[in-house]
């Protein structure tokens, strides 16, 4: 016998494990999907109320903040968010040694994003009210 054929019989080549499929990769994927479905939403609400409000300020007459000016400037762009989460999501799913942890990463990333759009919204909408609320007192 030779010395690779010693070797290889010593030492079988096995093939890689496959990706678990347990519930917590399950849990994290569906935790992904919820979040870019929340991104979406967000990113709906601002494509309508966005409007209406800048409409609603300009009738006030009061000056904007940076962040409601930044808001309306930049909202028509968040249109992206949803759609590179959902290919980060599925680019980190497809892996084949991707565990739960490694998706659950992801996830929260996603989540982070969509809770960050939400909070910039409402501030950026409603500060201008509030700043509006205390020229009316």
């Amino acid at each position: 016998m030779t010395a690779s054929a010693t070797a290889s019989s010593e030492f079988p080549i096995s093939e890689p494990a496959p990706a678990p499929q347990g519930r917590g990769r399950t849990a994290a994927i569906v935790l992904g999907w919820m979040g870019i479905a929340g991104q979406l939403l967000i990113v709906l609400q601002a494509f309508v109320c966005a409007p209406k409000f800048r409409a609603m300020f300009a009738d006030f007459g009061i000056e904007l903040s940076p962040v409601t000016l930044a808001f309306l400037a930049i909202f028509p762009v968040w249109v992206i968010a949803p759609v590179l989460s959902a290919v980060a999501l599925v680019t980190v799913t497809r892996l084949r040694d991707s565990r739960a942890h490694g998706i659950l990463t992801v996830a929260i990333g996603i989540m982070a994003a969509a809770f960050l759009l939400e909070a910039w919204t409402v501030l950026a909408l409603y500060l201008p009210l509030l700043s509006l609320q205390g020229k009316l007192s």
